[in-house]
């Protein structure tokens, strides 16, 4: 009865989860078409690279705590009071330390950069990686208790609120970069504000609270985390920084817009299905140990690529008309990376299930030393390629070091929990896939808009077609989905 309960209240969260995430994805759906449009190419350069710094700073602020918010929750050997007051105000001291960092040192993280940002910007965002390493912490609070709805709510209120009071302030009071982050920062106040008074009402704590020796303990646990955590937000977006070393903020401009699409992509796919494979293949392994996982996350992998493979090449076919649709024709030029930076999210997306063999076996120093190898074969490829082939090298560089990330951690996990390849399904995908480039290639229309809307529906249409025609195995299984509806809907008919 108890697992039941777990389980459904497992379902809840994740419906609660998934719900807010789809809310999330569309904000970004929303506001990417009008930055890119309201921001010259170097602004909108600009505004990727203080993003980056805002995540960094975050992740380094929060020093882990939030980790721990979660892991102790609960925990019988201190005070509801201690357990707060320690990681409330051991956040509020760590993030205001880097943002003091940053506020006094910016040259660091800009580089040249910095002559064309003003200090009231630096001076916002500095603000900004405090506060959001508060909140951090606070949303865990949330979490460990279980207020999945209640955590989603508030994520969706940040998300929008911020982009509806970034838009208001850029077009009135501050226009410009400033008045983006002034946004971003107003709302993380008023959140932070309100969350605390919803977390404790009129039960306070104070200072005679707060215990350095749980202080310790929880860093102890939690700085690993961040380690790795900042290790891959480093791997998946130091390009950035080099790109702007090397060739300016215009070029980092371009390459963001491709680079957003891309994780849109990653995002609407990935980060859906990470949230079902995850809690399954763990249960999984439980229940029916390495051959029953393997055999679930190698089923997961094939189906995944022959998902993933055609969006990923329809997405680089369509590049052009999908970047003038959504960020308008100034950035034109990004179109020549998406093709690298799709094969970097095929990587990615099977990375995330070739790494499920060191979750379950608990070994995640060992997933640190993977991706800090990968980060550090990025930047090698990034300093030889970006002076060559320019934004386009970058690309190259991700799509290689994505390509490395996956295929050292499927051979790390080769022993403990392999995936297997169904290669004649993965072979049908790629003839099929083959087919409709060739296909759509030939179709031209004089508008984006008429491109696209036609181009979509005839590539599935084909692609679907194709391996309909060619794998016996997917073909049964669609018919024995499709019988029961067809005799319910015979049953059904007045004729």
């Amino acid at each position: 009865m108890k697992d039941d309960t777990n389980h459904a209240g497992f379902l809840k969260s994740s419906a609660h989860y998934l719900g807010g995430q789809v809310l999330i994805l569309l904000a970004g759906f929303i506001s990417f078409p009008i930055l890119t449009r309201l921001f010259s190419i170097e602004e909108y350069g600009m505004l990727s690279l203080l993003s980056t710094i805002l995540l960094l700073g975050t992740g380094l602020g929060k020093f882990g705590l939030s980790n721990s918010a979660n892991r102790f929750h609960g925990d019988s050997s201190v005070s509801v009071e201690t357990y707060h007051a320690t990681h409330a105000l051991g956040g509020m001291m760590t993030g205001s330390l880097v943002a003091l960092v940053f506020l006094t040192f910016p040259a660091i993280a800009l580089y040249e950069l910095e002559g064309g940002i003003s200090p009231g910007l630096i001076q916002v965002v500095a603000l900004s990686i405090a506060l959001k390493s508060i909140l951090s912490i606070y949303f865990a609070f949330y979490q460990a208790s279980r207020r999945s709805s209640t955590y989603n709510q508030l994520l969706v209120f940040q998300k929008y609120g911020s982009l509806v009071l970034s838009l208001a302030l850029m077009f009135t009071l501050l226009p410009g970069l400033i008045g983006f982050f002034t946004g971003l920062a107003v709302v993380d106040l008023f959140l932070l504000l309100f969350m605390i008074r919803s977390q404790y009402g009129d039960n306070r704590f104070g200072l005679e609270h707060f215990s350095i020796y749980q202080f310790m303990k929880y860093v102890k646990y939690g700085f690993p985390l961040v380690a790795s955590e900042l290790a891959f937000i480093l791997f998946v977006r130091l390009d950035l920084y080099l790109i702007n070393i090397y060739l300016g903020a215009a070029s980092v401009g371009l390459y963001s817009v491709a680079f957003y699409l891309g994780t849109y992509l990653q995002r609407l796919i990935i980060t859906p299905l990470s949230l079902a494979v995850v809690p399954t293949y763990l249960k999984i392994w439980r229940d029916e140990g390495v051959q029953g996982t393997s055999q679930f996350l190698s089923k997961v992998a094939n189906y995944l690529l022959i998902i993933i493979l055609p969006m990923a090449a329809g997405v680089s076919l369509l590049s052009e008309d999908i970047i003038t649709v959504m960020a308008s024709s100034k950035y034109f030029a990004a179109a020549a990376v998406m093709p690298w930076l799709m094969v970097g999210i095929i990587f990615y997306g099977l990375y995330f299930l070739a790494v499920a063999g060191l979750h379950v076996r608990r070994k995640t120093n060992i997933i640190t030393i993977l991706v800090s190898s990968a980060l550090a074969i990025n930047v090698g490829l990034n300093l030889i390629l970006i002076p060559r082939y320019g934004i386009t090298g970058a690309a190259m560089a991700t799509a290689l070091s994505y390509g490395y990330l996956f295929l050292i951690t499927l051979w790390t996990t080769r022993a403990t929990l392999p995936i297997r390849f169904n290669w004649p399904m993965l072979s049908q995908s790629l003839f099929a896939v083959a087919a409709m480039g060739v296909l759509l290639s030939n179709i031209q229309a004089n508008s984006p808009w008429v491109d696209i809307a036609i181009k979509i529906p005839f590539g599935a249409i084909v692609y679907t077609g194709i391996i309909l025609i060619l794998n016996a195995d997917i073909r049964g299984q669609l018919l024995d989905k499709l019988k029961p509806a067809v005799r319910r809907a015979l049953r059904v008919s007045p004729w």
